[in-house]
């Protein structure tokens, strides 16, 4: 069974400041058997750090939530961090997802989106992932290298978390990719989210990375959901790749 092209079930729709430790998105319905994933992006300040490999506490719909990657910028500056997890449904209801464990920090911000898909492997649906961290001017193009060539039945996806000094921080996606995601942010975290299927490049990448700022830290993850019955790479542990430090 072919994986369906994703759908957009809820997003932020801009920034949302830090000033509580969680914030939940509104109530929407999942297909059935299928798989849904939950991406955030967000930014705090060194005063109140992300943990290292960006671990939060996503609940919702009574399903069990696994972190797929995660990675947190230089936690001694302004902290950029970009994580994603995801649940199998196997009957869509009206829900809502709670994301906890964020810091509490009235000068950060946070951003979410939540996509749905049908026809994955209800087995091993994750297969390689990546992440990255960039400190310093953010050039375009950027890309990051899974852990494994993706299967080209499967979606590879692809975040990044921008701490945007005077926002403008829209990214626009790298060759093959679509755009399911896109905020600028408003003066502290842009963010996005891209997808390409029917290729087995290991490269996730943005043809403008941030435009109209030089963002000051960044932080990047990659992964592939997999077609019921299709191979993909191997499921691989963040590996952080710290740029211009």
């Amino acid at each position: 069974m072919a994986l369906s092209v994703p759908v957009l079930k809820a997003s932020s729709g801009g920034e949302i400041a830090n000033t509580s430790s969680s914030i939940t998105t509104a109530s929407f319905t999942p297909a059935n058997n299928s798989i849904l994933v939950v991406v955030v992006d967000s930014a705090t300040t060194s005063a109140n750090p992300f943990s290292a490999g960006m671990p939060l506490t996503i609940s919702g719909g009574g399903l069990t939530w696994t972190q797929i990657v995660g990675i947190r910028s230089d936690p001694t500056n302004w902290n950029a961090g970009a994580t994603a997890y995801y649940a199998q449904v196997t009957t869509g209801a009206s829900m809502t997802i709670t994301i906890g464990g964020l810091p509490v920090d009235s000068n950060g911000a946070t951003q979410y989106s939540v996509f749905n898909q049908t026809g994955h492997n209800t087995g091993a649906p994750i297969g390689a992932t990546a992440s990255a961290t960039l400190i310093g001017a953010a050039s375009s193009p950027q890309n990051i290298t899974l852990s494994g060539a993706p299967a080209s039945t499967s979606y590879v996806f692809g975040s990044r978390s921008c701490i945007s000094a005077v926002g403008g921080g829209t990214a626009t996606p790298g060759s093959g990719f679509t755009e399911l995601y896109n905020d600028p942010g408003n003066g502290v975290c842009a963010a996005d989210l891209e997808y390409q299927t029917g290729t087995t490049s290991t490269t996730v990448g943005w043809a403008t990375f941030i435009n109209g700022d030089t963002a000051e830290e960044s932080s990047m993850i990659g992964f592939e959901i997999k077609a019921a019955g299709g191979g993909g790479g191997p499921a691989a542990h963040p590996q952080a790749l710290m740029i211009g430090i």
